[in-house]
């Protein structure tokens, strides 16, 4: 008959304290996957700051460069279209009033600010899936991209004293 692997652990206090450390790991891993869940739109957010402000730039003026999968459309006041950049065939949306729009329609990433001339300048762009698929992948991204950033917390002088006085208590 097989051994269970606690049943391998010689005292109760080594099984004890195993329990004790696989639950914290468990716990701590558990939390971070969930920050990470509530925070993968950070990068998208990114994504439409950086939209409206290259429409910003296109409004003042012509662009030296246009990204890579980036549409530009520039309407003028007398209704003028045109289009810069990657042709993504897509509807631009139009807006009444005279402030800057931006957000997430389907999977692409929109800007759009109003010109000094009447007219306006809207940045469209790719954005990551928005299915459950893409929420994953935007998590997983998420930690990778600043999972240093959990460890931070845990290392903070006031609480190396903690962990001793913890440390020396228990043993």
């Amino acid at each position: 008959m097989a051994m269970r692997p606690l049943e391998k652990l010689p005292t109760i206090r080594a099984k004890l304290g195993s329990v004790i450390v696989f639950a914290v790991a468990v716990t701590l891993l558990v939390s971070y996957v969930l920050i990470a869940f509530y925070l993968r739109n950070s990068p998208r957010d990114t994504e439409e700051i950086a939209a409206l402000e290259l429409a910003g730039r296109a409004a003042v003026g012509p662009l030296d460069h246009i990204p890579r999968n980036t549409m530009i459309v520039t309407r003028s006041a007398d209704g003028n279209v045109t289009i810069q950049g990657t042709d993504l065939g897509l509807q631009v949306p139009t807006f009444d009033e005279r402030v800057p729009h931006w957000g997430v329609t389907g999977r692409i990433t929109y800007a759009a600010v109003p010109t000094a001339d009447g007219g306006w300048v809207t940045v469209l762009r790719p954005s990551p899936s928005r299915g459950s698929l893409g929420r994953i992948s935007a998590t997983f991204g998420f930690l990778q991209s600043s999972w240093w950033q959990f460890l931070l917390p845990g290392r903070w002088p006031g609480s190396s004293p903690s962990s001793w006085l913890a440390g020396w208590r228990a043993g």
